[in-house]
């Protein structure tokens, strides 16, 4: 899956259901390449995405706001990847395995910024995760996010500029050439003779491996054991003030079965 989706998915999942919806098309066009990223057609009820990668293939996602269900379609392939339960989805269930232990954000308001004209929130955003592997947290991303108010909704978050690299490699998109009010329903219709996929209880590690989610978690935290348990060896190894960095250094190299300590 192109991980610019999640760009148009958080948007639409993101938000406060008291507030009002709206209806509109725009053009996510590159800052400073120029060209277009995507376009996207937004209802309260559905939403829709064309990208077009550097191979001329291109790719649609339609999802269903109310179900919280994404298709993401393939027209050369004829294939439809389906991702339910948008809003409970986290990283382990979509991969299958239990890699994280914890996950967060930190948002930081940086006061009002133009975007073409239009007066917008900047918002300064860094996610953290906790490994399961290492049990450290680390910044998973940092970017800055610009919300413009008039466009805030139940079924938007109101960004209409960011930097966020997990969506896009260009350093900016900006939404340009929108246009407020109903959009085609055709538009939303989910094609017929596709191949349709689902992702499986056992996450995208069970559709590579073929073997049920218990069985890759068992390999992974077998892996992760002796991860630890080497990393504790290394540390065992190379500490101790009374130790000289040629000292630990044969101690390192002998623990890990290569020159020996004369």
């Amino acid at each position: 899956m192109k991980t610019w989706i999640l760009l148009l998915l958080a948007g639409l999942l993101g938000t406060t259901a008291a507030q009002a919806q709206i209806s509109f098309y725009g053009e996510w066009r590159r800052e400073h390449k120029g060209g277009l990223h995507s376009k996207v057609w937004v209802t309260p009820e559905f939403s829709r995405s064309e990208y077009t990668d550097e191979k001329g293939e291109t790719s649609v996602t339609i999802l269903d706001v109310k179900k919280a269900t994404a298709y993401i379609i393939s027209p050369a392939n004829k294939k439809i990847m389906v991702l339910n339960n948008l809003r409970n989805l986290n990283v382990n269930d979509m991969l299958g395995l239990k890699i994280e232990k914890s996950r967060r954000t930190e948002k930081e308001y940086l006061g009002i910024d133009d975007v073409d004209g239009r007066p917008c929130k900047k918002y300064n955003i860094v996610g953290y995760t906790t490994s399961e592997l290492t049990g450290e947290e680390s910044v998973d991303g940092a970017y800055y996010d610009w919300i413009y108010e008039p466009m805030v909704a139940s079924n938007y978050n109101g960004s209409i500029k960011t930097d966020n690299t997990i969506y896009t490699m260009d350093r900016c998109i900006v939404l340009r050439n929108i246009r407020m009010g109903p959009q085609p329903t055709h538009l939303f219709e989910i094609p017929e003779g596709y191949t349709v996929m689902e992702i499986p209880k056992g996450g995208l590690m069970e559709m590579i491996t073929g073997k049920p989610r218990e069985e890759n978690q068992q390999n992974f935290d077998d892996t992760r054991d002796a991860f630890k348990k080497k990393a504790e060896e290394i540390k065992s190894a190379t500490e101790g003030q009374d130790k000289s960095q040629e000292e630990k250094i044969k101690a390192l190299l002998e623990m890990m079965g290569g020159q020996k300590k004369k």
